[in-house]
């Protein structure tokens, strides 16, 4: 197993073991295949929250999210602006070509993200590169 540097104050305000958080950025794979892999890593339950945006839960590393790294695409705010403007993509019936292309063009211009709940500073679990 491979040794992590300490951080020279491992325990909180409260004198609680410190946390650590992980956010990873990424290119080249696309949103489903880059879900697929981390619940193969880690298990737990995978949902699609829009065609944007997976949370991973229940996995014994916490919760993790698996999205493309744009606000207006994970947090689908062009909704917005297209209502402003006068276009419903639901009347319209434009929601899935609509995500499909903004999908397509994310996945090569957009970077992806994992990141996960925080997990104990100290704990060595996250490391599985040698079982």
């Amino acid at each position: 197993m491979s040794e992590f540097m300490q951080p020279p104050v491992t325990t909180n305000a409260d004198g609680r073991e410190r946390r650590v958080g992980y956010e990873i950025e990424y290119a080249g794979v696309d949103l489903d295949t880059s879900a697929a892999i981390v619940k193969d890593i880690a298990g737990g339950r995978l949902e699609r929250t829009n065609p944007f945006h997976y949370d991973l839960r229940d996995t014994e590393y916490g919760d993790f999210s698996i999205e493309v790294d744009a606000s207006i695409l994970h947090e689908q705010a062009y909704e917005k602006y297209l209502s402003q403007v006068g276009i419903d993509i639901d009347t319209l019936d434009l929601r899935a070509p609509l995500e499909k292309l903004l999908r397509s063009v994310a996945t090569v211009v957009v970077p992806h993200e994992m990141s996960n709940a925080t997990v104990a500073a100290q704990s060595h679990a996250v490391d599985r590169s040698n079982p």
